[in-house]
């Protein structure tokens, strides 16, 4: 009997069941969003989705691949992960079978080719995933102009793409999904679930799944997600937390080992290698998450195949961090991927062929990570796909660049993070010499250098005569001027003189200073390439003039626009740059502030180990140099990040330390806002005393300002954190009712008070005793001894 011919990796899908993520059987509110999304496809255009996490991109882009599924040219879905532009071909070429580039070649050649086959074939290209967005763009300009083309994003990107934004749903679609989803009648408790959910698909259909299985009642689902601190915790993980909380304990452990897969799922066989159990045992656990709204399901090479949406991994992995057990977990799953692949390469048979290319996405993330945290395992890994049979599986598949760069990972852990096949070449001048890419045509040719003096004459209008120096410093300090009150336009024209008389004098010094301030206003414009022509000409006077001060700060706006425009792999290295520049300065206060920037953009690339290591650095250099303004928001942001790591322990240490800066700085209601983040911290991390302390001492303060709005919300927040303590039921009601005096027509202050009231009533007539309620509440909130 004849085999049956091997599928290439990633080939065209035909036929929308066979899809990796399964159109909905209903999409709410998105019929507009499918309509003019999909003529932009039909145009050939390329189409970035972009939104909030959980907002249904990959649904909206699964709905739209569904008809594409059905042509002749299929639909070519990759789950992205940090592809280089070499990574992308080479996933193409693979699905098509043409030559695969090694990591030396050049890879022109297989770049026509491959414009030519996407030409021949029209497929849809989906790129779904962790985008790298000079990748992106140069893929869509060289290989896929005038073919269908749909990217995800949390965020909108420049590129050579039509950006369409997916947004949150409005009310009436939000509440027929909730209906459609969890089979219950429209009433109010589910109204008021709907209006908490703000319109957030995912939050409503892990919500509408716990209705449907009888996890919980839609009155009690409401009350829990209302006591989640929402400036803590996002409401979005908040009510996965909550719904978390309702599994059994052997489910709660599932979705921990789901959501911390290195390529967000795995099959069930790999599972089973991380976790010890049965297949069968796991794959009965991870339906049931299915059913929960925890997990999706697929068949991959035939076998059951499941995964974490990317919200769920974000829990999983911030509460595991919170634990200090992420690490644990991700040694079992390197350790279970071993086995794993050291049983598949021990022959090289079909079968076992198909269980490797199964987790080829686990296996390069999990090189990806060990390269930078456990070598000793990469190495055992690379000699696991070594083997005669893996050498045969990886010739016969195609994924020869991939296998190498594993080995090259052994020598070169840097690259790991720079993106799937990335050889690095990090030369600053590379970096500063980048054109960025233009977002509206699709010209590739590249870009001419911009005339400094045909820019300044088509914005002012050519000077009479050049001003004498004395004239273009004062003309300077009203550029400063206009540049403070935000007229941005009139400053860049008189810096733009300035500059002119600098140059014709030989004031390099003032000329230097005017480019700083012109990039630094052009940044403000979104005006790349002017920002990019004033860096440049900056770095190259700061190296003439040895200013490496001036030369970090050249180097600062140029990571900022590398940042505005996605580049975030460039604008970290301009960032480092920029530091290795200002350390002999010993410039502390520009190495604090660049660093800070440093944080901010590892936050936006999920890197928030990294994110911490930055924050920690900049509070030690604004603490030396005693700037307590950078110092205290240094504070509150570090806090915010271990609380987001669920690291509650130490989010409260660093807004405790932010509260003493503040009652330093004798500000009340500074003090007033950061006692209920503190509360709000306590509370959400499970020390309920410790919130009643800083909501109780809140209050207190609110009551010294006499300030109505600021007296109402601190009443509320108290009297909701006491909601469910029975014996202080009755200074519940004094709470609310007095929140309700001060905020008169707060609907969340009256549902609670109803609800209060009623519960009242209720233990009153069951004969339960309810502690007395005395003193008023300003003498409550006063005799409460403060935290140190």
């Amino acid at each position: 009997m004849s085999q049956q011919p091997v599928v290439p990796h990633g080939a065209p899908i035909h036929g929308n069941h066979n899809l990796p993520v399964h159109p909905p059987d209903r999409l709410f509110g998105r019929d507009a969003d499918i309509a003019s999304v999909h003529l932009a496809l039909k145009a050939g255009t390329a189409v970035l989705l972009h939104g909030p996490a959980g907002a249904g991109k990959t649904a909206l882009a699964a709905a739209l691949a569904a008809g594409y599924a059905e042509l002749p040219g299929g639909v070519l879905w990759f789950d992205t992960a940090n592809d280089t532009i070499r990574s992308l071909l080479n996933r193409v070429a693979r699905a098509y079978t043409l030559p695969i580039a090694d990591l030396s070649d050049d890879t022109s050649a297989q770049t026509q080719a491959i414009h030519d086959l996407l030409q021949q074939n029209h497929p849809l290209v989906v790129l779904d995933g962790h985008l790298q967005f000079d990748a992106a763009r140069e893929f869509v300009r060289l290989c896929a102009s005038g073919i269908p083309l749909l990217l995800t994003h949390s965020r909108l990107v420049p590129g050579p793409w039509t950006p369409y934004n997916v947004g949150l749903l409005s009310e009436p679609d939000a509440e027929a999904m909730l209906m459609h989803l969890s089979e219950m009648p429209l009433e109010a408790e589910l109204t008021s679930i709907s209006q908490a959910l703000a319109g957030h698909p995912l939050s409503i259909f892990v919500a509408a799944r716990q209705f449907a299985t009888g996890s919980i009642q839609p009155a009690d689902l409401l009350s829990r997600i209302n006591e989640i601190p929402t400036d803590e915790t996002s409401r979005e993980i908040g009510v996965l937390m909550t719904a978390y909380r309702l599994l059994p304990s052997t489910l709660q452990g599932m979705v921990l080992l789901l959501g911390t897969a290195f390529a967000g799922g795995a099959s069930e066989e790999l599972l089973s290698d991380v976790s010890n159990a049965p297949a069968n045992v796991i794959r009965t656990a991870m339906r049931q998450l299915v059913t929960r709204g925890f997990a999706l399901e697929r068949a991959a090479y035939d076998q059951p195949y499941f995964a974490a949406h990317e919200l769920v991994q974000v829990f999983a992995q911030a509460f595991l961090q919170g634990k200090q057990q992420l690490d644990t977990m991700r040694l079992r799953h390197l350790r279970g991927l071993l086995t794993f692949v050291r049983r598949y390469t021990s022959d090289s048979s079909p079968v076992n062929q198909n269980r490797l290319a199964t987790e080829i996405d686990n296996i390069l993330a999990a090189s990806v990570y060990a390269a930078q945290h456990q070598q000793a395992l990469l190495q055992e890994l690379v000699q696991a796909v070594t083997t005669p049979a893996a050498a045969s599986f990886v010739t016969a598949r195609g994924f020869q660049p991939e296998f190498e760069w594993l080995s090259y990972l052994l020598q070169h852990p840097e690259a790991a993070p720079m993106g799937l096949l990335s050889v690095p070449r990090l030369e600053i001048a590379e970096v500063v010499k980048e054109t960025p890419p233009d977002v509206t045509e699709e010209d590739t040719s590249p870009a001419q250098p911009i005339d400094i003096k045909a820019a300044e004459l088509a914005v002012q209008g050519q000077p009479e005569a050049l001003l004498s120096i004395e004239e273009a410093r004062s003309l300077q300090q009203s550029a400063q001027q206009l540049a403070a009150q935000g007229n941005t336009a009139q400053a860049i024209s008189q810096f733009s003189q300035a500059l002119a008389t600098y140059r014709a004098n030989g004031d390099v010094a003032d000329e230097l200073e005017a480019l700083e301030a012109l990039a630094t206003l052009s940044l403000q414009q979104e005006n790349a390439e002017a920002v990019l022509t004033y860096v440049d000409q900056g770095m190259a006077l700061a190296q003439k003039l040895d200013n490496p001060q001036r030369e970090g700060h050249m180097l600062t706006l140029l990571g900022d626009l590398q940042a505005m425009l996605g580049h975030d792999e460039g604008a970290e290295v301009a960032y480092q740059e920029a530091i290795n520049a200002l350390r002999p300065t010993e410039a502390w206060l520009d190495i604090g502030v660049v660093l800070d920037k440093l944080a901010s953009l590892y936050l936006d690339m999920g890197r928030s180990q990294d994110a911490v290591a930055m924050l920690e650095q900049t509070i030690s250099i604004f603490d030396r140099i005693r700037r307590d303004d950078h110092l205290l928001t240094a504070y509150r942001r570090l806090g915010d990040v271990h609380a987001r790591l669920m690291n509650w322990d130490k989010a409260l240490t660093y807004h405790t330390q932010a509260l003493e800066l503040i009652r330093e700085s004798g500000d009340s209601q500074a003090v007033l806002e950061q006692m209920k983040q503190l509360g709000q911290l306590s509370e959400t991390s499970g020390d309920r005393d410790g919130a009643q302390s800083y909501y109780r001492q809140a209050l207190g303060i609110a009551f010294k300002l006499q300030n109505r709005q600021l007296l109402g919300e601190a009443l509320l927040g108290l009297g909701r954190l006491l909601m469910d303590d029975t014996p202080q039921l009755n200074r519940v009601v004094q709470l609310l009712e007095a929140a309700n005096e001060n905020l008169p027509g707060d609907t969340e202050i009256q549902r609670l008070l109803r609800r209060a009231k009623a519960r009242q009533e209720r233990l009153v007539n069951a004969g339960v005793a309810l502690l007395d309620v005395e003193e008023n509440l300003e003498d409550y909130a006063r005799e409460i001894p403060e935290i140190e």
